[in-house]
């Protein structure tokens, strides 16, 4: 058990770290996920894209010797990739996915590695 006292986060420190998670968690709207109309030739394409945000933070506090401690971090980052080409036309609605060659090839290679790995735990 520690035996040094306890210290609260300062008030300034809580408030910095609550805004920051606000504008990490923050709302995503239809304009990130869908770019504007663009027509051509009687048709009408719309962009999809995926958006992916992530973030962390850490507070800490210890004692040494000459009775310091402190410390406390964070970071975050926020991602986008295009998923899709909505076409509208005098024909109806087409969507045409965008397929990532590398996503696939990642997933069909872990996907792959797993099965080899599953066999190869099986009791005779």
């Amino acid at each position: 058990m520690n035996d040094q006292p306890q210290e609260r986060v300062p008030a300034d420190t809580a408030g910095r770290i609550e805004a920051a998670l606000g504008r990490i968690a923050g709302e995503i709207r239809a304009t990130d996920v869908f770019g504007p109309p663009v027509e051509a030739g009687g048709r009408t394409v719309i962009a999809a894209s995926a958006i992916e945000r992530a973030g962390g933070f850490g507070f800490g506090s210890g004692y040494s010797p000459d009775g310091e401690g402190g410390g406390g971090g964070g970071g975050g980052s926020a991602t986008g990739r295009p998923v899709a080409a909505i076409e509208i036309s005098g024909d109806g609605v087409t969507v045409h996915p965008i397929i990532d060659p590398t996503r696939l090839g990642i997933a069909i290679l872990s996907a792959l590695i797993a099965i080899a790995a599953g066999r190869r735990r099986r009791p005779a």
